[in-house]
């Protein structure tokens, strides 16, 4: 009688696996789970915390990077000029054809009693293209010292008549020349300068 009622379970648990398999498996089962557990403000939670604390990763490590970037550019700005140590611009001159820029910049820096000659001067040359414009020439002396002199003295170029329109000034990377026009815009003018390359 005992094998009978044990023979009797054993089907009985074949056939109750067999319906939960097929329960399971319906199509129509599986989307009322889905349903069931997307609408549960549990699982809701879980996700929108694992999403959050996923984007936060993300973003912090974003901003690492940014920070990086950014002090990798103010690092190469910084190197590039101090790259344009020994180099001015002269604003103001008119261009004319087969001129000499080297003579040019000897016979300012006279003006201003300060004496060089070509030995001084490593190059220089119109910047840019030739335009409905006066183009800066742009020096580079061979000694920082040359330059300074020439840059301390460039204030009596306004009682000159002949350059008192001729401006000198530091030959400024486009980041730092941002700088300057937005301190310029923003600030009193008078209040701004350049020394060296660097704003104040």
């Amino acid at each position: 009688m005992e094998n009978n009622n044990s023979g009797m379970k054993l089907k009985d648990d074949i056939d109750l696996n067999g319906i939960i398999k097929n329960i399971c498996s319906s199509e129509v089962f599986i989307d009322g789970l889905i349903r069931c557990i997307t609408k549960s403000d549990v699982f809701t939670k879980a996700i929108s915390e694992a999403i959050s604390d996923s984007i936060a990763k993300y973003e912090s490590r974003i901003a690492q990077l940014e920070k990086a970037v950014k002090e990798l550019q103010f690092k190469c700005n910084d190197v590039e000029q101090y790259g344009r140590r020994c180099n001015i611009r002269i604003q103001g001159i008119k261009e004319e054809n087969d001129e000499n820029t080297n003579k040019i910049v000897i016979d300012i820096a006279q003006a201003l009693g300060v004496n060089i000659d070509e030995r001084d001067i490593y190059t220089s040359h119109r910047l840019g293209r030739k335009g409905n414009y006066i183009r800066p020439i742009i020096v580079r002396f061979v000694r920082f010292e040359v330059r300074q002199r020439v840059i301390t003295k460039r204030g009596k170029l306004k009682v000159i008549d002949r350059y008192k329109n001729i401006f000198v000034n530091d030959d400024l990377t486009k980041h730092n020349y941002d700088v300057y026009k937005y301190a310029r815009d923003k600030l009193n003018k008078r209040s701004v300068s350049v020394r060296n390359g660097n704003v104040y």
